[in-house]
């Protein structure tokens, strides 16, 4: 089946069977994809169908680009979480890394390193790397994992420390001057009395989300942000 030959009556019935999936209990509180799922489930025509997916141009190596749509409709267990973590600004790659130093210095924490360069095009690349971030110490560093991470593996007996997340963000400058973003994060905390070391484990995207979303208020856009 080509592309053009599938209707209103299809897109709809497979987001259903995916949010039927996904959302075994029903779709109970607001979550970050809440309004995307309402503007679904009121939506009449393909027009308004395509309102919950999002454009945009992805580059290869500065030369080929291809346009992209996705919907973030998330899932009961894990809203927030994603393939990648990805934005393009229509905004100066200055104004983009700016806005990265602000935004992980709005949640107290340190950069670790940071480095931009000029390709062959004359283009910007850059990496800025977080130093780990602490959101929890002690007693509560378990019960934040669990608010953070994907199965985090349960230690009988263990003592943690902290609960640490870092990011990892790239840049790159498009040819019409709009800058790409992507953002990889990882949690982690040490564990005292058990096993004496630094355990790592998987982000469920809640605070890449909540980066983007804050980086997008630091660049004077419309942006949802869910946490401090």
């Amino acid at each position: 089946m080509k592309f053009d030959q599938i209707t209103f009556e299809i897109f709809k019935k497979a987001i259903e069977i995916y949010l039927k999936i996904a959302y075994p209990n029903g779709v109970k509180e607001k979550s970050f994809c809440y309004q995307n799922i309402l503007n679904f489930n009121n939506s009449k025509n393909i027009s308004e169908l395509f309102s919950i997916f999002e454009k945009e141009t992805i580059s290869y190596e500065g030369t080929r680009k291809k346009i992209k749509y996705s919907a973030r409709l998330g899932s009961e267990k894990y809203p927030y979480l994603k393939e990648k973590y990805e934005y393009t600004f229509q905004k100066g790659f200055d104004e983009v890394w700016e806005a990265v130093l602000k935004s992980i210095e709005e949640i107290e924490c340190q950069i670790m390193q940071k480095n931009s360069r000029q390709d062959d095009n004359g283009l910007y690349r850059g990496k800025i790397e977080s130093d780990f971030c602490i959101f929890a110490i002690g007693d509560t560093a378990w019960q934040n994992f669990k608010y953070y991470a994907i199965e985090p593996p349960f230690i009988r007996g263990g003592v943690w420390v902290s609960g640490r997340f870092q990011y990892k963000f790239i840049l790159r400058e498009e040819e019409n001057g709009d800058t790409y973003v992507r953002i990889i994060g990882e949690v982690s905390g040490f564990e005292i009395h058990v096993t004496n070391k630094v355990h790592f484990f998987k982000s469920n995207g809640f605070k890449e989300t909540m980066m983007l979303e804050r980086l997008k208020k630091n660049l004077g856009l419309p942006y949802e942000l869910k946490e401090g």
